[in-house]
Parts: structure tokens; sequence; C-alpha cells
């Protein structure tokens, strides 16, 4: 609102803003330093060197989120199963949460790619709490055969 009353109130780019306004808006901002957190008003600096990535599926929703060396959450995402996915069993919704986790990560580091040339991440850890994930990610990294999952899993 003071933002569009300062626009309002001046003709040209540089022109002066109408005084009471200009208090009103200072007045504003003091109040929402004064109570705001800390963590919105404190500048954070990403360390990017290291990425946490964690994903986690349960009946109803799945969740991932990615966090930097000191723990400072970057991104995360969350999503609700639709009625069709929701008959799907937890090893398989884990699956795709861990998946989804991966291609978030791609772009999250795509993005801050195109941001810096001279990318800093040297290292990326996932981690999930699903057996049948890590045991089907263990079979890949050995260069076995990725067998199915029963219905049983």
């Amino acid at each position: 609102m003071y933002g569009r009353l300062c626009h309002l109130t001046s003709t040209t780019w540089d022109s002066p803003v109408d005084p009471n306004v200009a208090k009103n808006l200072l007045k504003l901002v003091h109040h929402l330093q004064a109570h705001s957190s800390t963590l919105t008003r404190t500048p954070r600096k990403v360390m990017l060197q290291s990425l946490h990535v964690f994903s986690d599926a349960s009946g109803d929703i799945e969740s991932f989120s990615i966090f930097d060396q000191r723990h400072i959450r970057c991104l995360g995402n969350s999503h609700l199963w639709t009625p069709s996915e929701s008959k799907w069993t937890i090893p398989k919704k884990e699956t795709v949460a861990f998946v989804n986790a991966i291609a978030l990560t791609r772009w999250y580091l795509e993005k801050i790619y195109t941001l810096n040339y001279e990318f800093p991440c040297h290292d990326v850890t996932f981690y999930a709490d699903s057996e049948l994930v890590l045991y089907r990610y263990k079979r890949l990294a050995d260069n076995k055969k990725l067998k199915g999952a029963s219905a049983l899993e």
C-alpha cells in the first residue's frame, strides 16, 4: 500500500515522495524489523560445496528437501498423492519420492550453474530411509541387473 502511495505521489523516478508517506513507510519498516523473526532479516549465505538431499514418502504424502553443508534449507517440495497414486505400495512411493528428489536436485544445480559458472558444488549426498530404494541403488552401483519389486515389497 505504501509503495503504491509513493508511486502515486511522485511524478518521475527521482521526484521527492510526500514527507508524510515517507515517514509512515519508515515507521512500517522499523516495525517489521522489530517484530519479524531473526531468520527473515538476517542475510543467509548458502554454502554449496556440499549438498544434502533428503527424501521420504508415506501413505499420504511425499517430501524432499535440499540442505547446504551448514544445514540451511535451500529448496524443498512436497506432494499429496492423488487418489490413484495413493493405491501404490509404500516401497513404490518411496522410490518415486527418491527419483523426484534426484530430479529436483538436478534442476536446482542447473539453475545454480547458470547463475555461477564457477560452480562450487563438489558432492551431493542423498538420504533415504527406504530399504528398497537403497537395495536397488546398490545393485545399480555394482552393475547388477535391477530386479523388479515383488507384490510383497
